[in-house]
């Protein structure tokens, strides 16, 4: 495992950026740490593609934007328990698993091993990628832009993808009133812990980002399915789901009512 935080450091990476940077690193590593008690065998990392797909309600939508992943350089930036990583290794992609958290970091390890697997595994910040330009297909990142300076994660992302290539986000987003309600409530009721430092994006966040990525597009994603969650009813789930889905389809307006958002970015040829 290699650490390479400094890596291709620009000018203009502020000293506050690396201590933002080393929160997130204690937080997660924190996390991870909390979660070993539950790996107390090999066989405790193994799932199948069915359970990662639908522990939420936007993972299947996002990974099927992916495409064809066979032979395809995928990038999974902020890889967390490695579990995406290991998906996208089983459709013949080549996978690297970067994440902040060594903690994480070796719980994805661990998890490509007991899956049979191959994953590069990096440790790095997203702000600094230390990859050459034009080295990935694909980029995926699950839950990781709303704690990065996208000031300098855009740059970084778009630099290090083919030209024509794609990266697909799942992020949480505060487009209206009401899901900045639902996320405050699910953080003072211990139902989703945040970091200090991560912010959900923003409207203005994803209209500075379409100025940057021009064909950059998105939808939204739970919003009647955050009420099952919040009474932690999860036989609901798929119901209030499914209700998102066709609101969200039909209504675009209804789109900026939902808590998570898919993103789309294309890097142009």
């Amino acid at each position: 495992m290699v650490f390479a935080m400094e890596t291709n450091k620009p000018d203009d990476f502020i000293f506050s950026d690396f201590d933002r940077i080393n929160r997130e690193k204690f937080f997660h590593d924190q996390q991870a740490l909390n979660r070993l008690h539950a790996f107390s065998s090999p066989e405790n990392y193994l799932f199948t593609d069915e359970q990662y797909l639908a522990h939420e309600s936007w993972v299947r939508t996002a990974v099927l934007k992916l495409g064809d992943l066979k032979g395809k350089r995928v990038l999974d930036l902020g890889c967390g328990h490695g579990m995406a990583s290991v998906l996208f290794a089983r459709q013949g992609a080549s996978v690297t698993a970067l994440d902040v958290s060594s903690g994480y970091l070796a719980e994805a390890k661990n998890r490509a091993f007991a899956n049979g697997l191959q994953v590069n595994v990096l440790a790095a910040c997203a702000e600094l990628l230390p990859f050459a330009d034009n080295s990935f297909d694909l980029i995926w990142g699950n839950a990781i832009l709303h704690h990065l300076n996208l000031d300098f994660a855009q740059r970084e992302i778009l630099r290090v993808l083919v030209p024509d290539g794609k990266a697909i986000f799942c992020e949480p987003v505060s487009f209206s009133v009401l899901s900045r309600l639902i996320r405050s409530f699910m953080a003072l009721t211990a139902i989703k812990k945040h970091t200090f430092d991560e912010e959900s994006l923003t409207w203005t966040t994803l209209l500075h980002l379409k100025q940057i990525v021009p064909n950059l597009t998105w939808e939204g994603n739970q919003f009647l399915g955050s009420i099952p969650r919040l009474l932690r009813l999860p036989w609901l789930n798929g119901f209030f789901d499914r209700a998102d889905h066709l609101f969200c389809r039909n209504f675009f307006c209804y789109n900026r009512l939902c808590r998570y958002a898919i993103l789309e970015l294309k890097k142009p040829s």
